[in-house]
């Protein structure tokens, strides 16, 4: 990808993508492990993307930087090497949101 080259980097550090489904969240519901669209992109993602902000799930999920297999890389967000994963949490519809949580917290889930 042009805007991950060395040369932009240098002219604009962050490449932040934002899209209506989270790729991580730890409502199973919303978020299945077999999900398509994770196993599509995430890849293409940790290799350009730094920042990764989604909706779809009404309540706030914050990640930390993890491998595609969820193996935790690191318990800060300082020279991450990966995507960071952001769940919005808009208001709205509550759903089902707060039924289907992994209980307990996945040790990939740095804030819910």
């Amino acid at each position: 990808m042009e805007a991950s080259s060395p040369q932009n980097r240098s002219i604009r550090p962050w490449i932040i993508a934002m899209a209506h489904r989270p790729m991580w969240c730890s409502n199973d519901f919303w978020c299945p492990s077999t999900d398509p669209f994770k196993q599509t992109w995430e890849a293409i993602f940790n290799e350009h993307i730094d920042l990764y902000v989604a909706g779809h799930v009404h309540v706030y999920e914050r990640i930390w930087p993890v491998a595609p297999n969820g193996t935790v890389l690191q318990k800060n967000y300082e020279d991450v090497t990966t995507t960071v994963h952001i769940c919005s949490g808009s208001a709205g519809n509550i759903e089902i949101a707060l039924q289907a949580w992994y209980d307990p917290r996945p040790d990939w889930s740095a804030f819910r």
